[in-house]
């Protein structure tokens, strides 16, 4: 695991632990291989039990509080992307996708951010015009 990754989980779950204690939780990482879905109108399969294994094992040592939390957070973004994915387009099913399997296995979390973040840049640039 490169560095990179290393640092991003860290400041990731840093961020999403705080979340999680106020109940709004989310961790932001991706690590390992999903298969496509059978229908583009399923969520992508990931494997969140490995992903939160390699989490929880992340700073050398292994912790049943880290794999638990993440745990809950992936089903969290699984559950909430599961009824609305059809509605999300094509385009950006397939981006999303790449960005939460970059590293492997995949992550809902990863997957449902990237989404919720190219719906609100979608708005943003619709509204936004360059001004010389």
């Amino acid at each position: 695991m490169s560095w990179e990754v290393i640092v991003a989980i860290g400041v990731s779950f840093r961020d999403r632990m705080r979340r999680v204690a106020l109940g709004l939780g989310t961790i932001g990482c991706a690590l390992a291989g999903a298969t496509a879905p059978s229908s583009a109108q399923e969520v992508p399969r990931y494997d969140p039990e490995g992903w939160c294994k390699r989490v929880a094992e992340s700073g050398g040592g292994s912790s049943e509080w880290l794999k638990d939390a993440c745990l809950e957070q992936e089903q969290a973004a699984y559950d909430k992307l599961k009824p609305q994915w059809g509605t999300v387009p094509k385009k950006t099913r397939s981006w999303c996708n790449q960005v939460a399997t970059s590293g492997g296995r995949g992550s809902y979390v990863l997957l449902e951010q990237c989404i919720d973040m190219e719906f609100a840049s979608k708005q943003k640039n619709d509204n936004s015009k360059f001004k010389f």
